[in-house]
């Protein structure tokens, strides 16, 4: 069985989750990508340690993955401003 957020909307049935905080179910129907991170996030805090070996794996990739983008993008500003 899954862990879910507790969702009135939801589609997915599961063992309950509380959630970060109250918004979180919503936001994550709303944008599946924000979900996803927000799921990474609760592997952390869950406590085993498999699934919270993977949650911070996953997260360390996506944040490098970002910061490295939000590097790039800061380097091509200049060109693209016409400097």
């Amino acid at each position: 069985m899954p862990l879910v957020w507790p969702y009135a909307s939801g589609t997915v049935r599961g063992m309950g989750l509380e959630p970060l905080h109250a918004a979180v179910p919503k936001a994550a129907h709303n944008d599946p990508e924000l979900g996803e991170r927000l799921a990474l996030v609760d592997a952390l805090r869950l406590g085993d340690a498999r699934l919270a070996d993977v949650g911070r794996r996953e997260l360390d990739a996506l944040l490098s993955t970002r910061m490295e983008y939000a590097a790039f993008e800061q380097r091509l500003r200049p060109i693209s401003e016409g400097s």
